[in-house]
This record gives structure tokens, C-alpha cells and sequence, in this order.
């Protein structure tokens, strides 16, 4: 019988659903890598030749060793997500690769797999933002066609530009077809062979003349069952035409067209991400379907949020992730108001984190919550900071840690490092279906630092991305009148009452956590400002 499943370090590959699973959750490795993890550790310790890998992995498709190249580091990604994890691929030069990581066969999946063993926290130190190591998504960008030679070479700068948009987004790993992959024969199906490269979306377009000007007819396909996601003409004025044929193309046409893509991307994966067709385990399922329902921040989602949590917990009563989540939970109740028993639900708040932590002591975003509760539960901003730099050397590649720090320095009044480790955020996540989370975390650095107008602006973006938190309204509202923006400010209050008809902004001045008293006075004074402003320019 051959064995099925396969410690590896830490984690438990099962080579029946190609899947990796660390902590209770499934690592963020695409099909293609599973296959090629499987090729490598059956020959643990060997070197695997590039021409053995490609046969056994590739399934005889005609590959470039390019692309070879490009799956080797998406696994490295995955990998070093593991402890140790991120030198267990070797390369050996002008041969292959070596798999040196702990490995264990097994044949059952009920035989327990081995447990985190708690480890002394690390010291406490400060670190620098770092760029993110993890990929979400694979994007395979396939050259734009057209039928006149004479633009031919526009074509092909139009491709490579646009493929460095997009490849400078960090949770996007690109497949460019030029360097690899051969060409796809025009009879096939190009979703299809993409999709068998390990892209999850697949990118292509025609350039044609009309008129004076020319037009460039990009189109986003999801590989799975070859859907077009979206499709979009561009105008390029010829006056741009010489430029880009000498190899200096202006930046605009381009950023307009990659960031049109990235924004349908972050649209259509929250869609996929919310009928769950990406997360591959039922109890992955249920947590991530759990935190759904939280973020839509709606009272009436709560009580299915904790069943859902609730059944995590019973299937696996000693996973971290499921303790926090419901820490989370809490946390959600008590902020939001929800709660029947304050004091009860602040102090599950804290036990929950407690026990994630006590099952991981390197949980990062259970260290970033403790460091938030630090300050809601007590006002401790030294033990919340000494929290959070472990939360960061924990998470030093998830957006949300920088997001909790982010808040967390706001409120300490340090608004530089807010906006600092808020942009770090964005950065990691912009493709996130949550990322209005880091926009409302921005909003509140941006004010505390007195850039208003940039507050103005997080504050309308994290609104369209989920109308119901009204905490960046009201920042937005005060930065607006800070900044005699009082058009925006009537905007901001309009959108406020929506939801929140007759809040009190005084008290939510007064009670908000910053360290100094002079900034929440200076936040009172603002909203003050705000409501005498656009109260008068409604009167008029």
C-alpha cells in the first residue's frame, strides 16, 4: 500500500486532495506546486534533475524550464510560512533540486499529526516592514494579439508593461508567456493550459486601430471552467504612439489598465472566497465562512458566526486559529456594542487569546488582539506595544498584524509609524477581499499624523468597501473639517446617519483610546467643527 499522507515538519501533506495543511489551515499553494512538492520529497535528500521534474510534474505539456523556475518559488513561498520551512529547497547549480526538509510516510489519516511544540517567545525587538513571501493568486498574461504589423512591437510593449503592473503586486505571483511557457497553439484551450500551470486567472487582449487613435481590448478570464471575469476597451491616443516604440511608454496607460485588472481580481476572488469554491477543508470552510459573516458587521450574522465557530472548536478543541476566532468574536461583540454582558465577554475575549496562545505562542494574530485588548480592557499601551512587537516578529508577512499596529500607534499618537505600518498593510493585501479594513486603519493614522486630506480619502474608500463601521466616518468627518474641506464633510455626515442617526460625537471623543488627552480633545474639537460647518452650509 502506498502511503498517502506525509509529515513535513510541522505540516501533513495528503497527496489524495494535493493539499498541505499547518495549524489546522490549508497553505496557499496552487496545484502545480503540490505536484511538484510530492516529486521531491518522494526523492528526499536526492537531487532532482529539471528534465525528471517537468515529466513526472507537468504531465508531458511541452514546458519551458522558466516555469519550472517560477513554481519552484511560489513553493518556496508556501514553504517558508513553516518553521525552518524556507531552506528545505536546495538548488543545485546546473543540475536541479534537493528537498532537505523533515519528512515522515504515513498510510492513515486518523494517526494524530505532531503538534506545535510551544516555544519561548522571542525577545522583544523592533523590525522593519519586509515584503510579503506569501502569493494568493498566480496570474498567467498571455501576449496581446494583433492583426497589423505595423503595431506589432506596440503590442508587445503594451504586454510587458502591463505584466509589471501587475507583477508589482505582492499577492501576485505572474506568469509572463514569453519566458514561461511556449506559446499556446491557438486551437486549444488557453484557460485550460494556463490553468494546468498553476494559474488561477489568466489575462489576454487584441490591439487594434480605431479611427485616429487605437484601442486595446484587455480581457481577465478565471482558468476554472474558462469564465470570463471581465473585459474592457482602452483608448491610446497616438500621441503616445512614438514613445512606446522606443522603449519609453508613459506609465499612465498602463497603471489604468493593470489597476482596472487588480481591482476586478480583488472583486471576483471575494466572490469565489465567499462561496467558499477556494478553500479546500471543512474546517478551513467553516473558519473562513465565520469570519465572513463577522466582517459584514451586522448584528443579525453574529449568532450563525459563533455556531459556525463553535462546531471549529468541536472538531478540533485544540486548534489555535479556532480559540482566536473566537476571541475575535468577543472582541466584535464588545466594540460594536452587541454585548448583553460587557465585563462577561471582555473577559472571554482575553481567555480566548490566552488559550490560542498557550496551543501557539507564535499565533500572530492572536498576539496582535491581546495587544488591542491590552488597551480596550486596561489602558496598558507599554504591555500592549510589548505584545505587539511580538505579534510583528510573528507575522511579519500578514497585513493584519500591520493593521493592528497600525491602530495601536494611532492611538498611542505615534501617527508617522501608524501610517508607516498602515501602508505596509496595503502593500501585503490589495488584494484582499477585506482590505477596507486597512483603509479605515489608515484613515485614523492619517489623521493622527494631520495628513487630512489623505484621512479624507481612506475614509470614502474603507465606506465603499463596507458601509457599516462608522469609527472612519467620523475620522474622515473630523479631518475634513481640519482641513476646511466642509464639501466632503457634508458628504461624510450624510453617509454617517445612515446607519448612525443620532450619534453622539462628543462622547465618542471623549472615550476614544488615545494615550494623550490632548488628542482626544483635539478630535472633539474637530467634529465639533464638522457638525457647526455643515449644519450652517445646510441651513444656507
Amino acid at each position: 500500500m502506498v502511503a498517502q499522507f506525509c509529515e513535513i515538519g510541522l505540516a501533513l501533506l495528503d497527496c489524495r486532495s494535493n493539499t498541505v495543511t499547518y495549524n489546522g489551515d490549508v497553505l496557499p499553494l496552487g496545484r502545480r506546486a503540490v505536484a511538484l512538492l510530492i516529486c521531491l520529497i518522494k526523492r528526499s535528500g536526492d537531487t532532482v534533475t529539471r528534465d525528471e521534474i517537468l515529466a513526472e510534474t507537468w504531465d508531458g505539456l511541452n514546458m519551458s524550464s522558466s516555469n519550472l523556475s517560477t513554481q519552484i518559488l511560489n513553493l518556496r513561498r508556501g514553504l517558508a510560512t513553516l518553521p525552518g520551512g524556507e531552506n528545505w529547497i536546495q538548488t543545485v547549480q546546473g543540475r536541479g533540486y534537493r528537498f532537505t526538509g523533515p519528512i515522515r510516510w504515513r498510510d492513515a489519516e486518523s494517526e494524530p499529526a505532531p503538534a506545535p511544540a510551544p516555544a519561548p517567545a522571542p525577545a522583544p525587538q523592533s523590525k522593519a516592514p519586509v515584503s510579503s513571501s506569501r502569493s494568493l493568486l498566480t496570474l498567467a498574461v498571455l501576449p496581446f494579439t494583433t492583426s497589423e504589423p505595423d503595431i506589432a512591437s506596440l503590442a508587445q510593449d503594451l504586454t510587458l508593461s502591463v505584466t509589471s503592473v501587475l507583477a508589482n503586486v505582492s499577492d501576485l505571483a505572474v506568469i509572463a508567456n514569453g519566458s514561461s511557457m511556449t506559446p499556446v497553439p491557438k486551437e486549444t484551450n488557453e484557460a485550460a493550459t494556463c490553468g494546468a500551470l498553476g494559474a488561477t486567472y489568466l489575462v489576454t487582449g487584441s490591439l487594434y486601430r480605431s479611427g485616429p487613435d487605437l484601442q486595446l481590448l484587455a480581457e481577465l478570464v478565471f482558468c476554472k471552467g474558462s469564465r470570463s471575469v471581465w473585459s474592457s476597451h482602452f483608448k491610446i491616443p497616438v500621441g503616445s504612439l512614438p514613445p512606446l516604440v522606443t522603449g519609453e511608454p508613459r506609465p499612465m496607460v498602463f497603471a489604468v489598465i493593470g489597476n482596472s485588472m487588480i481591482t476586478q481580481l480583488r472583486s471576483h476572488y471575494a466572490r469565489e472566497f465567499e462561496g467558499q469554491n477556494l478553500i479546500d477543508t471543512p474546517t478551513a470552510a467553516l473558519k473562513y465562512r465565520a469570519r465572513i459573516l463577522m466582517n459584514r458587521h451586522r448584528k443579525e450574522y453574529m449568532p450563525e458566526a459563533r455556531e459556525l465557530i463553535d462546531a471549529t472548536l468541536a472538531r478540533e478543541p485544540n486548534n489555535s486559529d479556532s480559540h482566536c476566532i473566537l476571541g475575535i468574536w468577543y472582541y466584535r461583540m464588545c466594540v460594536r456594542y452587541w454585548s448583553t454582558n460587557q465585563q462577561a465577554d471582555r473577559d472571554a475575549f482575553d481567555a480566548s487569546l490566552y488559550r490560542a496562545l498557550e496551543l501557539n505562542p507564535m499565533n500572530h494574530e492572536a498576539l496582535a488582539f491581546s495587544a488591542l485588548s491590552r488597551v480596550l480592557n486596561y489602558r496598558n499601551f507599554d504591555g500592549a506595544l510589548t505584545m505587539l512587537k511580538r505579534a510583528l516578529i510573528a507575522g511579519e508577512h500578514y497585513p493584519k498584524t500591520w493593521e493592528i499596529s497600525c491602530i495601536i500607534h494611532a492611538w498611542l499618537g505615534d501617527g508617522q509609524t501608524a501610517v508607516a505600518h498602515g501602508e505596509h498593510a496595503l502593500r501585503l493585501a490589495p488584494l484582499h477581499p477585506w482590505v477596507w479594513k486597512v483603509h479605515s486603519a489608515l484613515c485614523r493614522a492619517y489623521y493622527t499624523a494631520g495628513q487630512y486630506d489623505a484621512a479624507v480619502l481612506m475614509a470614502f474608500q474603507s465606506h465603499a468597501g463596507c458601509p457599516r463601521p462608522g469609527e472612519c466616518l467620523l475620522f474622515g468627518l473630523a479631518a475634513a473639517a481640519a482641513g476646511g474641506r466642509l464639501d466632503d464633510a457634508a458628504r461624510l455626515l450624510d453617509l454617517l446617519k445612515i446607519d448612525y442617526p443620532s450619534i453622539d460625537t462628543d462622547a465618542f471623543a471623549k472615550g476614544y483610546p488615545y494615550r494623550e488627552a490632548g488628542l482626544r480633545d483635539q478630535l472633539a474639537t474637530h467634529l465639533k467643527l464638522a457638525m457647526r460647518a455643515t449644519e450652517a452650509t445646510l441651513a444656507h
